[in-house]
């Protein structure tokens, strides 16, 4: 018999192998004789696997160069939102700033 999985057999219950009658770690594959699979546990594992479908995930994750033009893409669409185009001809990033003469830092701290 080939190397199967106790999670799968129907002779494993909480952990233990009732034909051998020994501790069983379930997903540790082994080769075992008295093998059987349990439908209602292999039916439970493909209604799990189907839930989790790889259609969640979109095409170009798939595929790596596809993957890098993605994320190169994504990373050119947030930095041109980042730059602030203001309407002053003179001063086109960021505006005049001549209406601004006070300074953050007070006088009594210049000491």
């Amino acid at each position: 018999m080939g190397r199967i999985v106790c999670a799968l057999c129907k002779f494993e219950n909480n952990g233990r192998c009732v034909e051998k009658n020994a501790t069983v770690k379930l997903n540790k594959r082994r080769a075992c004789s008295f093998y059987q699979e349990d439908e209602n546990k292999l039916n439970f594992v493909k209604k799990r696997q189907n839930e989790l479908s790889l259609s969640q995930r979109p095409d170009w994750f798939w595929d790596r160069k596809e993957y890098v033009k993605e994320r190169k893409r994504i990373a050119a669409e947030e930095n041109a939102k980042g730059i602030a185009i203001t309407n002053d001809q003179k001063h086109p990033l960021t505006g005049d700033l001549s209406r601004f003469i006070k300074s953050t830092v007070s006088e009594e701290t210049k000491d």
